[in-house]
């Protein structure tokens, strides 16, 4: 959920920005599985339902700024010999782009394509805390999550359609999303 909250003026490599500063919450889930020394092979389960921020966005095309994120969850990690055992995470995310990053190319059209390059700038951290049983002690993972990243991808609109919400009746766009080194979204 994006909520606006105010309007200001930043400056961000040396140029005036004009923004709002919007607050975000909403919920993550996740499940994978990951290599520990040591112990080999864990699958996790990861559910928040306390994820809050804030996201910066340009006021005239809606360019992503700045986001800023911290969540704190619960889960499970199956641990070979240990089974299931409880997991608690929990970390912060401050990401910059540069350029700002303008997903959306107003004014947009079926027919449009357009491309978006920017470099992701990250800083912040995570913290996982596997429960042991006792005598052993919990297992403690703290990542950092800082550096630089390119991001590029490119959006095209090759439908409309209907959509019907309780608001009323709007005519949408189906924008197409093709990341340089990811999957498609649509």
């Amino acid at each position: 959920t994006f909520t606006v909250a105010s309007r200001f003026e930043a400056m961000q490599d040396g140029a005036y920005l004009y923004l709002y500063n919007a607050s975000t919450a909403g919920d993550l889930s996740a499940e994978g599985e990951t290599a520990m020394p040591g112990l080999g092979t864990i699958h996790y389960t990861f559910t928040s339902n306390s994820i809050r921020g804030y996201a910066w966005t340009e006021r005239g095309d809606l360019a992503t700024v700045k986001t800023s994120q911290s969540f704190v969850g619960t889960g499970t990690a199956t641990l070979p010999l240990f089974g299931n055992r409880p997991l608690a995470a929990s970390g912060n995310l401050t990401a910059v782009n540069r350029p700002p990053e303008e997903d959306f190319d107003f004014p947009i059209e079926i027919g449009d394509a357009w491309r978006v390059t920017s470099t992701l700038n990250t800083t912040g951290s995570a913290r996982f805390v596997v429960d042991m049983p006792a005598p052993l002690q919990d297992i403690v993972i703290d990542q950092p999550l800082s550096g630089d990243a390119p991001t590029d991808a490119n959006y095209s609109v090759a439908t409309g359609e209907t959509a019907i919400v309780p608001a009323g009746t709007f005519d949408t766009l189906r924008i197409h999303s093709v990341a340089a080194a990811g999957p498609v979204s649509d």
